[in-house]
């Protein structure tokens, strides 16, 4: 699986990842990853790519929520 996340305005990748699977502890690092980086942002919108999927990481939303990031979802 590949996963990334994208500065909407730049267009810039700011983090990524390919693991073997999906975990939640490994989402919220690349967030840490890429907040220690770029700085926090002010609103995190997730694509989920699969037709009315539901987000699947509750803690990295959680922790987004701990300092001050708006969800668009």
């Amino acid at each position: 699986k590949v996963y990334s996340i994208m500065d909407i305005f730049s267009r810039q990748i700011v983090g990524w990842r390919v693991e073997e699977r999906e975990a939640d502890h490994l989402a919220v690092d690349m967030f840490e990853t890429a907040i220690a980086l770029h700085g926090v942002p002010r609103v995190v919108h997730a694509d989920y790519a699969e037709e009315n999927a539901k987000p699947r990481d509750p803690s990295c939303a959680h922790a987004s929520r701990g300092i001050g990031v708006l969800s668009s979802a």
